[in-house]
């Protein structure tokens, strides 16, 4: 180009658009990506935690309690702010 060295052409200026455009659409992907993968976290902890629950709640009760009965047995219940569902299944020798 043999105009004024000063500033930049046009060709010059959509190039850095399209790649900051790249850019930031790889960032908003990887916030998404990191958002769906924290939600999940948080609901593999609630489900470890409520089921450890379940467990020291059974080792508590005693055999004649209705949750020890032999066959499958359900319950819902509420943790971090979701509501879950428990199954378990008492088996007799």
């Amino acid at each position: 180009m043999k105009g004024s060295p000063a500033g930049f052409s046009l060709l010059e200026v959509l190039v850095a658009i399209s790649i900051m455009a790249l850019v930031i659409a790889g960032l908003a992907s990887m916030g998404v990506t990191t958002i769906q993968a924290d939600t999940h976290s948080r609901q593999q902890s609630a489900a470890a935690v409520l089921a450890q629950s379940k467990l020291d709640e059974l080792h508590i009760l005693r055999r004649t309690d209705a949750d020890w009965a032999a066959g499958e047995h359900s319950e819902h219940v509420e943790g971090d702010g979701a509501e879950y569902l428990q199954e378990w299944e008492v088996q007799t020798k």
